[in-house]
């Protein structure tokens, strides 16, 4: 089944942004381990219906006097 994913992002001067895909498919997955740094990792390929870009998103701990 379909499904949407919200990504979300701050900084440390409070600015803060998402984006939207909109109807992702996954079609394949792949793992892979790294011995050399101890790690696990999965990839994924996959199809998106829609992308709404990177917006600014307005939040109450963003500094009045830092512009946008």
């Amino acid at each position: 089944m379909p499904f949407d994913i919200t990504l979300a992002g701050a900084n440390e001067n409070g600015a803060a942004a998402s984006m939207k895909i909109f109807g992702v498919e996954i079609l394949n997955e792949g793992n892979g381990v790294s011995i050399d740094d101890a790690v696990r990792e999965m990839q994924a390929t996959f199809v998106a219906r829609m992308v709404e870009p990177w917006m600014a998103v307005a939040t109450p701990f963003r500094p009045p006097y830092l512009p946008f």
